[in-house]
């Protein structure tokens, strides 16, 4: 049973992991199509995440809790169906 929770928590961190990278680049993306191609002279450009993650209101950081619970899940199901393959 330990064996079989760890696997499926390491499928809920993989789920939070590509989710947020796949999140992250369609967001970036979008975000840089609306960034002018050419700045202003004088001006540094760059991005700081520290600033953009801190304004972020409370039900999107509820995201990657419920990415977590659905590969939680996805993993627990299939491997608690592997695990009694095997003990049969």
């Amino acid at each position: 049973m330990p064996r079989l929770i760890l696997r499926a928590t390491c499928v809920g961190i993989a789920a939070v992991v590509l989710s947020g990278a796949a999140i992250g680049f369609v967001g970036l993306s979008l975000a840089a199509m609306q960034t002018p191609s050419t700045p202003d002279p004088g001006h540094e450009v760059g991005w700081d995440l520290l600033a953009l993650a801190g304004g972020l209101p409370l039900w999107v950081w509820l995201f990657p809790i419920a990415f977590f619970a659905i590969g939680f899940g996805i993993g627990h199901r299939y491997f608690s169906i592997r695990q009694d393959k095997h003990t049969a």
